[in-house]
């Protein structure tokens, strides 16, 4: 996923510097630290005994871009990257860290402006999340991913100070998973996370 990353990254820098030459003060870029908190998991049950994965929380972090349409509405467009442990229980056992998994979901966002000054904003998320391979503990080899559809919903703050400079604050609530590409063993583990994030922006 390394050469997407970078890939992704030149794309979305050669569509802004020719934006900026508009001058008209409508678009922003920003960069963000993200905390993403995971509220699903995989569960099987044989008999007596039940099986859980269950993705732990991470931090991360983003590049996004926002282009404001008049003072009510706004399209963005970001993309963020996380690695997460992933933790095994077993009913009766206990509970062990059984690999780990790293993701970059590209989201797009349509949000409406209200409060004072239009500071506050709310809207839809729709995007895809392309996932690595779950590498589990040493020795234990890896298991292939799919990459996965995203809908979700977003809040936001924004702050302004100095000169084109704002504060921004957001939180999105997801809905995606993790769908494993093993034939006959096929699951998903439901990640469905808020994702949390602080970061800067700069208005051109």
């Amino acid at each position: 996923m390394r050469r997407t990353r970078i890939l992704v990254l030149i794309v979305v820098v050669a569509l802004a510097i020719p934006l900026a030459n508009a001058a008209d003060k409508k678009n922003s870029i920003g960069v963000f630290v993200n905390y993403l908190w995971p509220t699903g998991d995989y569960s099987a049950s044989d008999g007596d005994v039940t099986v859980t994965l269950e993705p732990d929380s991470a931090m991360g972090y983003g590049l996004g871009y926002r282009h404001m349409f008049n003072p009510k509405w706004d399209f963005g467009a970001s993309l963020f990257f996380a690695e997460h442990d992933v933790n095994g229980t077993v009913s009766g056992v206990g509970s062990a860290k059984i690999g780990t998994v790293s993701w970059m979901p590209i989201l797009l966002d349509a949000n409406w402006h209200f409060g004072k000054k239009g500071l506050f904003y709310v809207g839809p998320t729709i995007g895809y999340a392309m996932w690595d391979s779950i590498d589990l503990v040493e020795g234990f080899g890896s298991i292939s991913t799919k990459d996965s559809f995203i809908y979700g919903l977003n809040f936001g703050l924004d702050v302004p100070f100095g000169k084109g400079w704002a504060f921004n604050a957001n939180a999105r609530y997801l809905q995606v998973g993790v769908e494993t590409d093993e034939g006959a063993g096929d699951f998903t583990v439901d990640v469905n996370p808020w994702l949390v994030g602080v970061g800067i922006s700069y208005k051109f």
